[in-house]
């Protein structure tokens, strides 16, 4: 067929996609569909995915990156909150993990009335409408459980958490907290805001640890604006010995860009012109615009 379908998820749910030459979609849609409508949980193939999770789990404890990303996560929002979990999991919730407990949430969570349909392509509206009817039509509804995030308050205080790793080449830094939502009427001037700060190569994080002190090969911060929560971050990988210093750097920028270095007109109009150019890069491709 030539095409491809995959299946992936995250904290925010799930998603079923393809990608086909229109000759092929109809066949393909088949595809798709019987994955949606009558998934099958094999012992054999549920052991040998659930040992790969755990053994990847385990190589991540040598990881710094990953032992700093998941730490930050913990302590912002707490070990029990969802948000505090890793999408991979922990070893013990993966052991823990049964054939059962994938049913179950197929059978709570994937329904119709949970679900969008996009397509995207050289397709009329009224042909999507028959490809829902033909493979998806028989795909019943059902109760889906009122689910929200449990509210999680920002830190009171700065504090400093610190994983050892004697001998390591380099320290991983991870700085944050909640963020507004996606929802916010503030969300563009966000997005600026952190492209000046350190969204972009020319950032001013970027240009103060790399290009003038040369403490890391990359810095940056990001904003991550969602449905029900949001976060902003500064991460950086910095040589071992610069590790406090860059952490003053880090803050310097973050405290300045509101406060003793103000937004310049210069760097307003510059990240202006790179979001604008780079917005339509996003629809650039049919899986984009989907």
């Amino acid at each position: 067929l030539g095409a491809r379908v995959s299946v992936g998820g995250g904290k925010q749910g799930y998603g079923v996609s393809l990608t086909s030459s229109k000759k092929n979609l109809d066949a393909t849609f088949d595809i798709l569909s019987d994955i949606v409508l009558h998934p099958t949980f094999p012992m054999d193939e549920f052991l040998r995915q659930r040992k790969l999770a755990i053994d990847g789990l385990k190589r991540q404890k040598s990881n710094p990156e990953a032992i700093a990303t998941r730490v930050f996560n913990s302590r912002l929002f707490g070990k029990t909150h969802p948000l505090g979990i890793p999408d991979d999991g922990t070893e013990a919730s993966l052991a823990a993990l049964s054939i059962d407990d994938l049913k179950k949430n197929y059978d709570t969570y994937w329904k119709p009335n949970n679900a969008v349909l996009v397509f995207a392509g050289d397709i009329s509206l009224d042909e999507a409408v028959a490809l829902a009817d033909t493979w998806l039509g028989k795909w019943e509804q059902g109760k889906i459980p009122n689910v929200a995030y449990l509210v999680v308050q920002p830190p009171a205080e700065h504090v400093i958490y610190l994983v050892d790793r004697p001998n390591a080449p380099q320290s991983q830094i991870r700085i944050g907290s909640l963020a507004p939502m996606r929802k916010t009427p503030d969300y563009y001037s966000l997005v600026a805001m952190n492209g000046m700060l350190g969204g972009s190569f020319a950032s001013r994080v970027n240009i103060n640890l790399r290009e003038d002190k040369g403490y890391t090969y990359g810095a940056r911060t990001a904003m991550s604006n969602n449905r029900d929560y949001g976060t902003w971050t500064a991460t950086a990988g910095v040589h071992t010995r610069f590790t406090k210093e860059s952490l003053v750097e880090f803050r310097k920028e973050i405290e300045g860009i509101t406060g003793s270095a103000p937004v310049t007109d210069e760097e307003l109009t510059g990240i202006k012109h790179m979001l604008t150019r780079s917005f339509s890069q996003n629809y650039e491709s049919n899986g984009g615009v989907a």
